[in-house]
């Protein structure tokens, strides 16, 4: 259903909108006639019906061809998601000292530098929206000489197909020396091993993007770029981590590999298919026992999985409920440790 309105000088005469087989859309319905639409005149509605392909979290455009009789008066474009998101995980990188729970730095180079993961300067560069929010490596990390391997992991977050990371990353300049970046995944729970030597990955022997694996001067962005990584294969959603391997081999103040990098807003995302209404908390009442009774609702008769978490980075409580024919249902949440000083997060993954 899409809104047409005159904002232009004359009336139309016949506008006529035809839906097109592009962006995604497929089986398109019939053109619908607009008729005459006054200038200044209130909306005009009509709707169109068509298939949508694609994954959830991908986006979609909806292209109208739009003809006043004979006069091509161009197109309209209108673009959607073909689902609900729901984010894991942001990080503007603020501070990576005091706005940092649940990451983990682990420097493997070989030599040891001076320096880890550490926060941006302006001097080499600003961050996206300015200052110095966000995070930094260089060729300090390791000694003169020697092999980078510096790692940057995520909380844990739990992770399936179709999850996405993004993240804008730049290196300085005109840069002479080139620069790298690897993503890594781990599906082991909370797990930070990454091995204990500059070529090892412990866990995280999941490669997920490479930027830049042959070390050209023109292979690194310049610029802050964003970068998508969409998962897959990933048979059931497992908690797991995420992490960022600066890793340079030749690099250092004498190597000829390795200068300094930036990652900026970074967010973790989950696309929920759009079948019905998102679950909704309508009350949260502490019981004389000190459990937690939740009166929710949500999509009627489809299931819904909801996560309780203490921490805000691990979710040791879950439970799969279906609610009745108007959605509503309730939980008591049991929990010895409750602590009212706490803040206690439930999400529908």
């Amino acid at each position: 259903m899409r809104d047409r309105r005159n904002s232009g000088s004359q009336a139309t005469t016949n506008l006529v909108a035809t839906l097109q087989a592009t962006g995604g859309i497929t089986n398109p319905s019939a053109p619908q006639s607009y008729g005459v639409i006054a200038p200044g005149g209130p909306n005009v509605c009509k709707s169109f019906s068509f298939l949508a392909n694609g994954n959830p979290g991908d986006t979609v455009a909806a292209t109208l061809q739009l003809h006043d009789g004979a006069t091509d008066l161009g197109t309209a474009v209108y673009t959607f998601r073909l689902a609900a998101q729901q984010n894991l995980l942001t990080q503007s990188f603020g501070s990576v000292v005091y706005d940092f729970a649940g990451w983990i730095t682990q420097n493997n180079s070989s030599p040891l530098g001076t320096t880890g993961w550490f926060q941006g300067s302006t001097t080499a560069f600003p961050a996206v929206n300015g200052g110095n929010s966000y995070i930094a490596a260089n060729f300090q990390n390791t000694g003169t000489t020697g092999t980078i391997s510096d790692w940057l992991l995520t909380p844990p977050i739990k992770l399936q197909t179709g999850t996405r990371l993004t993240f804008y990353t730049r290196t300085a300049t005109n840069p002479v020396i080139p620069d790298r970046l690897q993503v890594r995944m781990s599906l082991n729970g909370d797990s930070t091993n990454v091995g204990a030597t500059s070529t090892g990955v412990g866990d995280f022997t999941t490669l997920l993007l490479d930027i830049n694996p042959t070390y050209t001067t023109a292979g690194y962005p310049t610029n802050w770029t964003q970068y998508t990584v969409v998962l897959s294969g990933i048979p059931t959603a497992s908690m797991g981590r995420l992490a960022f391997r600066y890793f340079v081999e030749n690099g250092g103040s004498s190597g000829s590999r390795s200068n300094y990098i930036g990652i900026d807003n970074l967010s973790v995302d989950n696309y929920i298919p759009c079948a019905g209404e998102i679950l909704k908390f309508e009350s949260v009442k502490i019981l004389p026992n000190r459990d937690m009774l939740l009166e929710c609702r949500g999509a009627p008769n489809r299931p819904n999985l909801v996560e309780i978490s203490p921490d805000l980075i691990h979710y040791p409580d879950a439970a799969t409920i279906t609610p009745d024919a108007t959605g509503l249902f309730s939980i008591e949440f049991i929990d010895p440790r409750f602590d009212p000083k706490k803040f206690y997060r439930l999400r529908v993954p």
